[in-house]
Parts: structure tokens; C-alpha cells; sequence
């Protein structure tokens, strides 16, 4: 007796692409949640600034935040909501974005596609950004599922 099996082989991906640029972002609104032995809870929301997100991203965002500021450090959480496009492809995605800040020098921290629709369906990456004056800096690498 011959005994015959079809198995479905992996999902393929495309190979990974560099991306890069810079972010900006304006119209902060920012709350102090809770302070308590020298450290302070806040969280608040921003907008891409009129420059937006020029290189590999292009679009706008809506971005939440929550945060603890130590007294010579603190740590950031973000809820990037992208509308625009992603090397000539349009949709939107859902990027969670963390970082450490140290003491008024910058913020340095890492970044990762939790979700993309429309044409940016299928869309992950990852990667790292930091800030340290004018305008943040992100590089990293993304695929499509």
C-alpha cells in the first residue's frame, strides 16, 4: 500500500529591506500622572510635525505615550498610529516604539511593526531610532509576510 502526503510548506517571506530617516513631531500635549519619591508618571500624545516622516516611511502620525522620568533618567513607551507610505506602498500600520532618556541628552530606544493594513498588509520591522536635538533618526529593516 502506497500511502501519499501533501504537506503545505512554510509561508514565504520577502527578504528583509534597509529603511531609514528621520521623524518629527509637534502639538505635544503631555500630563503628569503621579509623582511619588522623585519620580514622575506621565503620558500624553503628539502629531508629526509639518516635516512628518521623511525617508523610507512617508505619511503622518498619531502617536501615544506613557513614561516614568527618574531623576537623572527615564524610560518611554509609544503607540505610533502611521498613515502613509512604506517604499512606495500605502496603508497604515501600528508600531510600538520604547526608549531610555538620559538626563536632557537625547533618547535612544528601539522600534517594531505590531500591525499594517490596506496596502502595507503583511508589513514587519524592526529597528532603532533615538533623538537628540532637532529631529529623531530611525534605521532598521522590513519585510512583508
Amino acid at each position: 500500500m502506497l500511502v501519499a502526503f501533501s504537506v503545505a510548506g512554510p509561508a514565504r517571506a520577502t527578504s528583509a529591506t534597509e529603511v531609514s530617516g528621520t521623524w518629527d513631531w509637534d502639538n505635544l500635549t503631555l500630563e503628569i500622572d503621579k509623582a511619588a519619591g522623585g519620580n514622575e508618571f506621565f503620558s500624553g500624545t503628539e502629531v508629526t510635525a509639518r516635516t512628518g516622516w521623511p525617508g523610507s516611511f512617508e505619511g503622518e502620525s498619531f502617536d501615544t505615550f506613557a513614561g516614568v522620568s527618574h531623576r537623572v533618567w527615564g524610560e518611554l513607551w509609544l503607540t505610533v498610529y502611521f498613515d502613509g507610505s512604506v517604499l512606495g506602498r500605502s496603508g497604515t500600520m501600528v508600531m510600538d516604539v520604547s526608549c531610555l532618556a538620559n538626563n536632557g541628552h537625547g533618547f535612544a530606544g528601539k522600534w517594531f511593526i505590531r500591525s499594517s493594513t490596506d496596502g502595507l498588509k503583511g508589513l514587519r520591522g524592526n529597528g532603532t531610532w533615538g533623538w537628540g536635538g532637532d529631529m529623531a533618526e530611525y534605521t532598521g529593516s522590513v519585510h512583508s509576510e
